[in-house]
């Protein structure tokens, strides 16, 4: 199933992590990054170990695993503090919850933190 025919319940992390199995959509601060290795001559990343970040929105910490092709061009522009939007599926790997990305958002807005609070209540209040 393609990332375009998914829908992603907005989410905060606390709840996401409980979701396991679940598409979902969290927005959060990168509090950690890690994973892809320097890139090959031709520019693409020479192994398929993921892009691997760390949110936080307050509410919780979920880790994020990307494996996209553009995932080392993503690491050159995500930085520590910013905010992002990531969906994907929330899975258990080597015993740890994380998120398994289908696409990242990078948000300059710093209206997103209210924005989103605001959407996932408003989602919440839709489905009950």
């Amino acid at each position: 199933m393609s990332s375009e025919n998914t829908f992603y319940p907005p989410v905060f992390i606390k709840d996401a992590v409980d979701s396991v199995g679940t598409s979902v959509s969290c927005c959060g601060t990168v509090v950690d990054i890690s994973g892809v290795d320097p890139v090959s001559a031709d520019g693409g990343p020479t192994s398929n170990r993921p892009l691997q970040l760390v949110l936080d929105d307050g509410t919780g910490q979920l880790a994020v695993v990307y494996f996209k092709a553009d995932r080392a061009d993503l690491l050159g522009r995500v930085r520590i503090g910013d905010d992002l939007v990531v969906h994907g599926r929330i899975n258990v790997y080597r015993d740890a919850v994380q998120l398994k990305c289908d696409l990242i958002k990078l948000v300059r807005d710093p209206n997103l933190q209210a924005l989103w609070i605001n959407q996932v209540i408003l989602f919440r209040e839709k489905r009950v």
